[in-house]
């Protein structure tokens, strides 16, 4: 009896299994197993604008998150939309102020990046600071 016992210790000890959850868990190399990364980039390509110019905006983080850069001023929020990072992780806009209905104004720029149920964000420290 005691063999017995001694044997299926053993066996036990060298026997490993892993889960399809906890290899989910654990995989980074796949958007299912990791939480968006706090983003970066060119939220606007310059911090000084007129109404009518163009503007190029980049979100850098996680591959197949989304990624959306918001604009407030007092208590008005605009938004370029919200849009996936490519497998290169980043997501862009060519847009103008005048096009999302911004106004002559210092305005707040902020990056919010989502994947699952994580999300990260990011504030410029700088305003964009749009001229007629």
């Amino acid at each position: 009896m005691e063999s017995a016992q001694r044997g299926e210790s053993q066996k036990n000890a060298g026997s490993t299994q892993t889960t399809p959850e906890a290899s989910k868990q654990t995989n980074t190399s796949s958007p299912e197993g990791v939480a968006a990364a706090k983003p970066e980039g060119n939220f606007v390509s310059n911090h000084h604008v007129l109404l009518g110019d163009s503007v190029e905006s980049i979100c850098t983080t996680t591959r197949g998150a989304t990624c959306e850069i918001t604009f407030k001023f007092g208590g008005v929020v605009k938004s370029l939309g919200i849009k996936t990072v490519n497998q290169a992780g980043s997501a862009s806009w060519t847009w103008t102020p005048v096009s999302i209905g911004l106004t002559p104004g210092s305005w707040e720029i902020t990056a919010t990046a989502a994947l699952n149920s994580a999300q990260a964000v990011s504030v410029d420290p700088m305003k964009l600071e749009v001229g007629q």
